[in-house]
């Protein structure tokens, strides 16, 4: 504080910067027994925090200088709570310039492995049809985030294998990835051209990859559906698990909620083709865990209006 006020009034002295150390000891022990048990969380906890400091050392300077206590205290005020706010915006800058902008979720092999053509043609594995899917269903008007699709065109961590994609961090077959960006909170959806069998099947997959997009980008969803753990020294964010009499499943609670999705596709459509989409059987889980009033209801009411 006191090199900003020295670069602002033109007085920096050695004499000067020597006795704000001495009045940081002093404002140092003051402000920590009044205000270490605070939480600067978020933006405007930062600010308050930042704003009772700084009145207190404001006050406290303004009395060793013999000035008005309580203008020291207002003037000290302004200058924390802007200081701050400042730290607070590069902090986050330096977060978002040192962790990944980007983060992905396939529908793997998996996911698909019930999933057959329901013997109609296949359709244009391009861009164009994917854009013109989202318009004849509706979905450009359900907040899902989507901005860009990309088909038969892998980037990144994927190659083609055959007319699938392979993800080769995770090492699995894919039919098709969701690239969240964590700048602008939006998403990419990238198809193989397997997702292209039939019009059924795009439009299932479609739906299966929007989900993942709608809960991305509402925070209480993606908040709520990542758990905070530690990895190699590091602390990193995983998908919470289902359990299951006790015990955690290897079944994420997003996709049990997408298996919801996916039985109404199925009752709206039919099986034709699509025998086994359900996971049938996992089905407890939903059951445990989606149906009505139960715990996780609320992230499948999210997503259940993209099946139209």
């Amino acid at each position: 504080m006191y090199i900003l006020k020295s670069l602002v009034n033109g007085t920096w002295s050695w004499g000067g910067f020597a006795k704000s150390l001495l009045l940081g000891a002093v404002t140092g022990a003051a402000t920590g027994g009044l205000t270490g048990g605070m939480s600067a969380s978020g933006f405007n906890g930062a600010v308050i925090v930042g704003s009772m400091n700084g009145a207190i050392a404001g006050g406290i300077d303004a009395l060793f200088s013999k000035q008005n206590f309580f203008t020291g205290l207002y003037r000290g005020a302004l200058m924390g709570g802007a200081m701050a706010g400042l730290g607070y915006g590069i902090s986050k800058v330096l977060m978002m310039l040192t962790t990944p902008h980007y983060s992905y979720h396939n529908i793997t092999e998996e996911d698909l492995k019930f999933l057959e053509s329901d013997n109609s043609s296949p359709v244009d594995a391009s861009p164009r049809t994917m854009w013109k899917t989202f318009y004849d269903k509706g979905w450009n008007e359900d907040g899902t985030g989507a901005r860009n699709f990309y088909a038969d065109n892998p980037t990144k961590r994927y190659i083609r294998d055959g007319d699938w994609y392979y993800d080769t961090v995770d090492k699995v077959r894919a039919g098709g990835y969701t690239r969240f960006n964590n700048w602008n909170n939006t998403t990419s959806i990238n198809l193989a051209k397997t997702a292209f069998a039939s019009k059924l099947r795009l439009e299932y997959v479609m739906t299966h990859e929007l989900a993942h997009s709608t809960i991305f980008i509402n925070p209480s969803l993606r908040s709520f559906l990542q758990v905070k753990v530690q990895k190699n020294g590091k602390e990193v964010y995983e998908p919470e698990m289902l359990l299951h009499n006790g015990l955690k499943t290897d079944v994420s609670i997003e996709h049990g909620a997408i298996w919801g999705i996916e039985r109404d596709f199925i009752n709206k459509y039919g099986s034709k083709g699509l025998s086994g989409i359900m996971h049938d059987s996992l089905g407890t889980y939903w059951n445990d865990h989606f149906a009505p009033n139960k715990q996780y209801n609320h992230v499948y009411e999210a997503i259940k209006k993209l099946v139209k």
